[in-house]
């Protein structure tokens, strides 16, 4: 047709070209098809199909760039997880005989890697606790790895449990400011905050061993908080109070048998020095002085049955002796706290 009339579009010379086929099915087989032919003529087109083979051969080239680079980001992101994880693991499993201030650097480029996890922060604790020592100058250190990072934790699991558990037995055993040795009040008060924190926390993860202990503590930061520490409250503890703080602690003396032995002598300890602490004030509310010795006798009992061959650590065996060596003093102390009052009667 376009050799007759070369001013018929190539499309349109197709559409008739089509429209008198000498096979019926090869012709448009109604009007509607007819239609959109004149209306999309230049599709029909040689170079208009090769302009989208193009386009469909490039969205295809860019489809399979964009997955290669996704499985790239993929397999880089998986392998930089892997090399941290590696990393991560070589820091926090460094030698005991290492030095403390090379562990701590240790393990705070760990925290580094990663924050919101507990593993270095508790072995940070457990370098202090091997030393012996946690003073205002190691509250510092820690606290300025741990605050920053303390809202990322996940509070329904049992690690952090386990450390806010850590934190709070590190200020209440052996917190120590201005290289004296402070008073059970002060650490206490330092200690309060961690305990209360699993105490409160409602999806705390039924797997923490360490709970009823945890909560045993925080009644005893509780009280001193309540009774000791406020300055402002007007009613003092009274004979109840205590009475009810000694049922406590007995009762958890029961349940602590089933957790490690370090964790015993600790709340061992920590029952001993309260009663000392505590001498006068349960005088004056008129506990039973025989109920304080009880409690006193108990106390030092469990932590003589406890085999000191089969201690491994130092710390433990420390711990144990200084329970030893201060139950007769404060056993005498306490005795002599009543027998001053019976005198003044």
């Amino acid at each position: 047709v376009r050799n007759w009339n070369p001013e018929i579009s190539e499309g349109m010379e197709i559409i008739i070209d089509k429209c008198v086929e000498e096979a019926r099915e090869n012709r448009y087989q109604n009007c509607q098809e007819l239609l959109y032919a004149l209306v999309h003529r230049n599709e029909l087109l040689a170079s208009y199909k090769r302009k989208q083979k193009i386009k469909l051969y490039s969205f295809a080239v860019s489809l399979l760039l964009m997955f290669v680079f996704a499985l790239s980001g993929f397999i880089c992101r998986n392998k930089a997880i892997s090399i941290n994880n590696n990393e991560y693991d070589k820091l926090i499993s460094i030698s005991e005989a290492t030095d403390l201030n090379n562990k701590i650097e240790n393990y705070k480029e760990a925290i580094k890697i990663y924050p919101y996890r507990t593993e270095a922060y508790m072995n940070i604790l457990e370098a202090y606790e091997d030393e012996g020592k946690f003073g205002k100058e190691e509250n510092d250190e820690f606290l300025a790895l741990f605050n920053p990072n303390k809202a990322g934790f996940d509070s329904s699991s049992e690690e952090t449990a386990e450390l806010y558990y850590k934190i709070g037995t590190m200020y209440f055993n052996y917190y120590i400011e201005n290289d004296e040795q402070d008073g059970l009040a002060t650490r206490a008060q330092k200690a309060y905050s961690f305990f209360k924190t699993n105490f409160d926390n409602e999806d705390i993860s039924d797997n923490f061993k360490n709970s009823q202990l945890n909560n045993c503590y925080y009644q005893i930061c509780n009280f001193y908080k309540k009774y000791i520490l406020n300055s402002s409250i007007i009613d003092e503890a009274s004979k109840k109070d205590y009475e009810e703080l000694l049922v406590t602690m007995e009762d958890t003396m029961q349940s602590v048998k089933k957790a490690g032995v370090y964790d015993q002598l600790l709340l061992y300890n920590g029952i001993l020095r309260l009663l000392y602490d505590q001498r006068h004030s349960l005088v004056q509310t008129n506990v039973e002085e025989q109920n304080v010795l009880d409690v006193m006798s108990e106390v030092y009992s469990a932590a003589h049955r406890i085999d000191s061959e089969a201690l491994q650590k130092e710390r433990t065996k420390n711990l144990k002796k200084e329970i030893e060596s201060n139950y007769e003093g404060y056993v005498l102390k306490i005795k002599e706290a009543y027998d001053d009052t019976k005198g003044e009667k």
